[in-house]
C-alpha cells in the first residue's frame, strides 16, 4: 500500500484511536516497560488498538512475540531488540488500561477513558488541512509486523515467533 500510495504521490495514514488517549502522552523519562490491558469482539480484529498503543509508547524495534492461552484470556508478550519487553492482556470484556514503568523506575498504572476519538478526528483534519503525517509509516508498519505475528502465535502457544 505504501508503495502504491508512493507512486501515486498520495498521502495517507492508518491508526487506532487509542493512539490519541491522552494517558500516552504524559511519560517523560523514556518507557521501559508497558502491560496494556483490552478487549472487544475478537483477539484479531482487536489486538491491533493495544498493539497501536504499545508501539507509541515503546517503538517500532520488535523482534519477536508469544502468546499465552488463559481461558478466555490471551497474554502476549512483545520483546524488543533492545531487551525490553511489552505485554498485551487480551479477553473481550477487558477494558482498556495500561501500567508503564518508565525507564527512571517510576510506574503508573492509568484507564483509558479520555476523549481519544476527538484526539483522533482532530489528526485526521489536520492531515488534510496540511497534508502532514501525525506519525512515522515506520510505526504503522510495525504495528501490521506485531499483529501479524501474534496472529501467528496463537498456533503455537508457548513459542517465540519473529515480527517481519
Amino acid at each position: 500500500i505504501y508503495e502504491i500510495a508512493e507512486k501515486y504521490n498520495t498521502k495517507f495514514f492508518s491508526t487506532s484511536a487509542l493512539r490519541y488517549a491522552t494517558e500516552l502522552d504524559d511519560f517523560k523519562n523514556g518507557v521501559n516497560s508497558v502491560s496494556i490491558t483490552g478487549g472487544g469482539r475478537s483477539f484479531q480484529e482487536y489486538i491491533v488498538h493495544q498493539i497501536e498503543m504499545l508501539v507509541k509508547l515503546m517503538g517500532t524495534n520488535a523482534e519477536e512475540v508469544k502468546v499465552f492461552n488463559a481461558g478466555k484470556q490471551t497474554m502476549c508478550v512483545v520483546k524488543f531488540s533492545d531487551g525490553r519487553c511489552g505485554f498485551l492482556e487480551y479477553a473481550s470484556s477487558n477494558p482498556f488500561s495500561i501500567a508503564v514503568e518508565e525507564k527512571n523506575g517510576d510506574t503508573f498504572t492509568k484507564n483509558i477513558d479520555s476523549e481519544f476519538f476527538i484526539g483522533m478526528l482532530d489528526s485526521i483534519l489536520n492531515f488534510f488541512l496540511n497534508g502532514n503525517l501525525p506519525f512515522e509509516k515506520e510505526q504503522t508498519l510495525a504495528v501490521i509486523g506485531i499483529r501479524d505475528a501474534l496472529i501467528k502465535a496463537i498456533d503455537t502457544p508457548d513459542e517465540w515467533v519473529k515480527v517481519k
